[in-house]
C-alpha cells in the first residue's frame, strides 16, 4: 500500500508497531459495538476505550514516518482489496437478512459507504500525500509552525472548543494530516528523542493514558468524567495523541528485523477490511460467548484472544489471495510508466 521513502528495508519494530495498531482497532470495535453496550453493569467496559482508541492514530502516524509514496501500482493494490473483500462479504452476511435492492445497490458502493470512513479518509490522504512530502524538506520553524496551526484546528477547535461539526471527533482529512506529521516529526527528530531515558517515557504514558482511564472509572463526578472523555478519547483528543506517539516513540527503540513480521504487516490492511465486512459474524460470536460468562476480566480476556484469532484469519487469507494483488499491481505498473515518462515532460 506505501512504499518508505525514507528507510528500505521495512524497520520491523515499526511493522510490529503496524500489527499492534491493528490489533487496537479490532479489539476496540469488539468493546465498542458489542462488550460495553451488552453490559452496563460493567463501567470498565467503556473505561477501556479510551486507551486502545489509539490504533487508528498510531496506524496514520507510521503512515507520516515511513512516508507515502504514491503509485498507481499500490492505489490499485489498495482498491481491488477494498472491492474484493467488502463487496462479496458484505453480500455473504447480508443475503440471511433478505436485503432490499438498496441494500445491495449501497454495497456495490464501497467508496462513500459510513462504515468505511477509515478507508475514505485514509485514501484521500494517500492521494494527497505528494503535497506533504516538502514538509520533511521546511526550515525547523516553518515544521513548528504548519503542525501549531493543525493541532489548533483540529485539537481546540475540533476537541475543545467543539465549534466546528466537521472537525469533531477527528474523523476527518485535516486530523489525518495531521497525524501523519506528527509521525514525519518524530522520524525527522529520532536521534533527539533517543536521548529521552525509556524510564522517563514509561512513567509518562501512565500519567496520560492511564490515570485519566482510571480517574474515569472511579470518579463519580458527571462533569469531570464527561470532561476527561472528551479529552482523552476522540481521534484529535489531546490526551489520546500524546499516548500515541509516546507509544510510537517506545517502539521506535525496540531493534528488530525480522522478514516474517515484515511479511505479516503487508496484510494489515485486509485484516480491517475483511473484520468490518464479516463484523456480523463477528460479533455473534462475541454475543454466544457473553451467554457463557459475564464476568469482566473473563469477557476481556476472551474478546483479546478473539481478536487474534480474527487477525490470523484475515492475513491468511490475504495471503491466499495474494495472486491476485500481485497480478493487478503488475497491470497498474503501466500506469506509473505512462505517469512518470509525461511528468517529466
Amino acid at each position: 500500500m506505501e512504499k518508505s521513502t525514507i528507510t528500505k528495508p521495512r524497520k520491523s519494530n515499526i511493522e510490529l508497531l503496524r500489527l499492534f495498531s491493528m490489533f487496537l482497532i479490532v479489539w476496540y470495535h469488539m468493546f465498542l459495538f458489542v462488550l460495553e453496550p451488552d453490559n452496563p453493569e460493567h463501567p470498565i467496559f467503556k473505561a477501556i476505550l479510551m486507551p486502545i482508541h489509539a490504533g487508528v492514530p498510531i496506524f496514520v502516524m507510521i503512515s507520516g514516518y515511513f512516508g507515502i509514496r504514491f503509485s498507481f501500482k499500490s492505489l490499485a493494490s489498495l482498491l481491488a482489496r477494498v472491492y474484493l473483500y467488502v463487496i462479496p462479504l458484505t453480500l455473504i452476511f447480508l443475503w440471511p437478512k433478505h436485503p432490499s435492492t438498496k441494500d445491495i445497490i449501497e454495497t456495490f458502493l464501497v467508496l462513500g459507504n459510513n462504515n468505511l470512513w477509515f478507508v475514505n479518509t485514509y485514501l484521500c490522504l494517500y492521494i494527497i500525500a505528494p503535497l506533504l512530502k516538502p514538509f520533511d524538506t521546511l526550515a525547523p520553524k516553518h515544521r513548528w509552525v504548519i503542525l501549531a496551526g493543525l493541532a489548533f484546528m483540529s485539537i481546540y477547535v475540533g476537541d475543545v472548543k467543539l465549534s466546528d461539526p466537521s472537525l469533531v471527533n477527528g474523523k476527518n482529512l485535516l486530523n489525518f494530516i495531521f497525524l501523519y506529521l506528527i509521525g514525519s516529526m518524530i522520524r525527522i527528530y529520532s536521534d533527539k528523542l533517543s536521548l529521552i531515558p525509556t524510564k522517563l517515557i514509561i512513567p509518562a504514558y501512565v500519567l496520560v493514558a492511564i490515570i485519566p482511564t482510571v480517574s474515569y472509572l472511579i470518579i463519580g463526578n458527571d462533569f469531570i468524567t464527561t470532561r476527561i472523555w472528551m479529552l482523552s478519547f476522540p481521534y484529535n483528543s489531546p490526551i489520546l495523541i500524546f499516548s500515541c506517539m509516546i507509544i510510537m516513540i517506545l517502539f521506535t527503540r525496540i531493534t528488530l528485523q525480522s522478514d516474517k513480521i515484515n511479511w505479516i504487516s503487508s496484510s494489515v490492511f485486509a485484516i480491517y477490511l475483511i473484520h468490518a465486512a464479516s463484523w456480523d459474524c463477528i460479533a455473534d460470536t462475541l454475543k454466544w460467548i457473553e451467554t457463557i460468562n459475564t464476568d469482566s476480566v473473563f469477557l476481556s480476556f476472551t474478546s483479546f484472544a478473539l481478536t487474534l484469532g480474527v487477525m490470523a484469519v484475515c492475513i491468511s487469507i490475504d495471503k491466499v489471495l495474494s495472486p491476485i494483488w500481485t497480478y493487478v499491481s503488475k497491470k497498474a505498473q503501466s500506469l506509473d510508466k505512462w505517469y512518470s515518462e509525461n511528468s517529466n515532460n
